[in-house]
C-alpha cells in the first residue's frame, strides 16, 4: 500500500509542476502579449509624428524653392545691364591652342 500511495505523489508533483509551469508560460505569453501591443502603439505614434515632421520640412522647402524660383526669375536682362553689363550678338569663345594670346607664357 506504501508503493502505491508514493506512485500517486510523484503522480500529483508532477501535475502540480506541470500546472505551474503552464500557468507560467501563459502568464509570460500575456506579458509578452501586452508589450508588444504597446510597443506597435508606440511605434505608430512615432511614425505619424514622423510623417508629420517630413510634411512639415517638404513645406518648408517648398517655400524656399518658390523663393529660389522667383528671385531667379526676377533676374533678367534689363537687371544685368542696369550692372553694367552689354548684350551681344556676337560670341567669344576662349581658344587653348599654343598660339592663343591667353595660354601664352
Amino acid at each position: 500500500m506504501n508503493a502505491i500511495t508514493e506512485i500517486n505523489q510523484i503522480k500529483y508533483r508532477s501535475e502540480r509542476l506541470l500546472l505551474v509551469a503552464l500557468l507560467c508560460t501563459c502568464g509570460g505569453l500575456a506579458g509578452l502579449y501586452f508589450y508588444f501591443l504597446s510597443m506597435s502603439v508606440i511605434h505608430v505614434v512615432i511614425n505619424e509624428e514622423t510623417s508629420e515632421e517630413m510634411n512639415k520640412v517638404k513645406g518648408v522647402i517648398a517655400q524656399l524653392e518658390s523663393v529660389y524660383m522667383e528671385k531667379q526669375h526676377n533676374l533678367s536682362i534689363d537687371l544685368a545691364e542696369s550692372h553694367g553689363y552689354i548684350a551681344t550678338n556676337q560670341k567669344i569663345f576662349i581658344d587653348r591652342s599654343n598660339t592663343s594670346v591667353v595660354t601664352q607664357r
